[in-house]
């Protein structure tokens, strides 16, 4: 059975980021499968098709509501130092998020863009700290394309493969290949 607003009011009530489960109410907004389509045009002057491109990431904003000084106190001594650790390299730091609306778009892990003050909510009596995530997803790692043989630069029969041969001399492995070329025409005027 789909998980919905009825049937696990709870779940679609709060958030948790990296474990910690938020104790108020919140909601994202503005999440998106967001595939990029390239339209190509078709030969002639008429008619084209799209080519697929990818995934794109989304941004989404979360608002965390607060109707009691200790939702404030929870944000101020727990969210917000969670979510304003700065990354000491050039990789992000990378928060896990739970939303069922948001695992079902298959975003799970995110970045913080922006966190925002606290403001006074469109509902009633509410205040709300807007925060501002993106989406994240790792890269794949790039394949490396190996000679046979793998990295010691021999094939299988112990002879240096392609790749170690040209790198290592370039003139003298395309004139080697060359000879050979001459001696099996050789060969072939010999048998004839």
């Amino acid at each position: 059975m789909t998980s919905t607003p009825w049937t696990t009011r709870t779940a679609y009530n709060t958030i948790t980021i990296n474990g910690l489960e938020w104790i108020g109410t919140a909601w994202p907004q503005g999440a998106a499968h967001k595939p990029k389509w390239e339209n190509v045009s078709g030969q002639g002057t008429a008619g084209a098709t799209s080519k697929f491109g990818g995934l794109d990431l989304c941004d989404f904003k979360v608002e965390f509501y607060c109707w009691e000084p200790e939702h404030i106190e929870f944000f101020d001594g727990r969210v917000r130092p969670m979510l304003m650790i700065q990354p000491e390299t050039k990789k992000p730091t990378v928060h896990t998020v739970d939303y069922p609306e948001l695992a079902k778009l298959r975003i799970t892990q995110c970045i913080v863009k922006e966190i925002g003050q606290l403001v006074e909510s469109t509902r009633d009596g509410l205040y709300a700290y807007p925060v501002t995530f993106g989406q994240y997803r790792a890269p794949k790692p790039v394949q490396t394309l190996k000679a046979p043989g793998g990295e010691g630069g021999h094939n299988g029969r112990g002879e240096p493969n392609f790749i170690s041969r040209v790198w290592a001399d370039p003139k003298g492995y395309y004139a080697a290949q060359l000879n050979r070329q001459i001696e099996e025409e050789i060969a072939i005027w010999r048998n004839e």
